[in-house]
């Protein structure tokens, strides 16, 4: 009886399952399949595998060049047809096997017998043949045999399925693997442009000109992976007279960033209404309290004013809260360290006792004035910022 249309989709589905077709020869069938052959003393001895319109040959025992055959009835399509082995003891004598192609062709087939490769959840994937060019008849040992035979094709394939599954898992597990290192690789990037992008926007390009002056800086990050904290600039007030700051907030990375762009924008913006710096950081204090109310928000600077002296040079007027002070040298001398300007951290009281120095610092005398970020250790050479210097 024919398998239905359903049954046989489902018996091809199966046969896909174990994407056995078209592989290349195997030792485990070709040893089933000689092993057939010895069992029944017969010339040749088949695994096959029942496709849609083909049988083909996973093994072929004594018969060279063979491959497959078409889907003709009378053997191995008859056999998947069936709940056990199939015997036909003499192909000329039944009417179905008598036109098979093995039995018309070369092969001169006059003895076939087979049993099917059936799953577990009962789908015929093909047949363990045996085949003999003489009529012959076959015992009930051979026939349990020959079962036995197609049960042990089964089990190979089984173990394939199972060493493929695990390949392709393996195989995808690598392919996850790489395509997170590219997608992390590609993140790593990012993250770097988008720091180095960042970074570039809080810090001034180049130190302005500015007349009968000398000015330098030096920044570098710990890391391009992350926006430091340490910010600097040096801008006109008009009539002369020129302002900068130099500092360092709490933390890294965007609030930092965030942190930093306020700071600046204060500071530029204030320090253009007032003259005294004290005042300038009174109003940063202020700024920071209002946009931090729980006091995280803090900073440490010193910010500075040059006025120009009728006789040359320039008058330095400095401002600080909580940052580390700085040094001047006059030609031939050691350096000298300016007045602490205190060491409060702004963005924590609401009131806070900002004082200015004005350190011995004019032309003509070629003095220079220094000012470092506070967690540059000079012996250590750890990343940070040195500047403004000014000359």
């Amino acid at each position: 009886m024919d398998l239905s249309p359903e049954q046989e989709a489902r018996r091809i589905a199966a046969v896909r399952r174990y994407d056995i077709l078209d592989t290349p020869p195997d030792g485990a069938f070709d040893r089933i399949a000689a092993l057939a052959a010895r069992l029944f003393d017969a010339p040749a001895a088949t695994v096959t595998i029942v496709d849609t319109d083909r049988v083909w040959f996973k093994a072929a025992y004594g018969l060279a060049g063979v491959t497959q055959t078409g889907r003709d009835p009378g053997l191995c399509t008859s056999t998947i047809l069936t709940g056990g082995p199939l015997v036909v003891p003499d192909t000329l004598d039944d009417p179905v096997a008598r036109a098979h192609s093995l039995v018309t062709g070369p092969a001169r087939v006059r003895f076939y017998a087979a049993a099917p490769i059936t799953t577990s959840d009962g789908h015929r994937l093909g047949t363990v043949d045996v085949l003999d060019t003489r009529p012959r008849r076959i015992t009930p040992d051979q026939a349990t045999a020959l079962t036995d035979l197609a049960a042990l094709v089964m089990d190979e394939l089984e173990l394939r399925l199972s060493a493929l599954r695990m390949l392709r898992v393996e195989r995808e597990l690598v392919e996850v693997e790489h395509a997170a290192r590219e997608r992390a690789e590609r993140d790593r990037s990012e993250i770097a442009a988008y720091t180095s992008t960042l970074q570039r926007t809080l810090l001034p390009p180049a130190l302005p000109e500015v007349p009968g002056l000398e000015a330098a800086c030096h920044y570098t990050t710990a890391s391009v992976h992350d926006v430091g904290g340490d910010f600097y600039d040096v801008f006109p007030l008009g009539a002369g007279r020129w302002a900068f700051f130099l500092g360092d907030v709490s933390g890294r990375g965007a609030p930092a960033a965030a942190l930093t762009s306020l700071i600046r924008y204060t500071l530029r913006s204030t320090a253009l209404l007032e003259c005294d710096p004290c005042a300038v950081l009174r109003a940063l204090n202020s700024a920071l309290l209002s946009a931090s109310s729980d006091g995280s928000g803090l900073c440490t600077l010193v910010f500075g004013t040059l006025a120009p002296e009728p006789a040359g040079g320039f008058a330095l007027t400095l401002a600080g809260g909580g940052h580390q002070p700085g040094g001047t040298r006059r030609r031939r001398r050691a350096p000298r360290p300016q007045r602490d300007l205190g060491n409060t951290r702004h963005g924590t009281l609401r009131s806070l006792g900002h004082r200015a120095h004005q350190p011995a610092f004019s032309a003509p005398r070629p003095d220079t004035a220094a000012q470092t970020e506070e967690q540059v250790a000079p012996s250590a050479g750890e990343p940070g910022c040195v500047g403004p210097h000014v000359h």
